[in-house]
């Protein structure tokens, strides 16, 4: 009985290596945007903060200084959330860009492994038809040498 060989198991090994490269880009991309998420959690704490601290010193005696020192703080740290929110949304295409790649490469792979087993399970019934005419055979001798003694 001849060992199962499957004719395009390079092909296989190829979109299996790809498929984890490509999973492996999808983890990327998704810790990038884990991490610019947290920038952006930072970026608009630090805004929620100044705007406290602009409540609790409307009081103080330079109200007016204070008052535009605050509001040009509160306005820079505002254009870097916007921008910030910018980067996430830019990260959040990266990360749907490369799921799609990773879920291409996943079913291109499936679609080759489900020909494999096909393949092999084609093999098995005829390594079991071969085995059993095989033993048939060596019966069949068997009576036909058992007759003659």
């Amino acid at each position: 009985m001849k060992k199962f060989s499957f004719r395009l198991q390079r092909v296989l090994d190829l979109r299996t290596i790809q498929e984890k490269a490509r999973l492996s880009e999808l983890g990327r991309e998704r810790s990038r945007l884990d991490a610019e998420n947290e920038k952006l959690q930072v970026f608009a704490g630090e805004a929620d903060d100044q705007i406290t601290q602009m409540r609790m010193e409307q009081a103080s005696p330079f109200r007016t200084w204070v008052r535009q020192t605050n509001h040009a703080y509160l306005g820079r740290v505002k254009r870097v959330v916007d921008f910030q929110r910018t980067v996430v949304n830019h990260q959040s295409e990266a990360v749907e860009s490369a799921r799609e790649k990773y879920v291409d490469a996943h079913r291109h792979t499936q679609s080759l492994e489900k020909f494999h087993d096909k393949r092999r399970s084609e093999w098995k019934a005829e390594s079991v038809r071969e085995e059993g005419k095989q033993l048939d055979e060596h019966a069949a001798r068997r009576h036909i040498s058992g007759g003659e003694g």
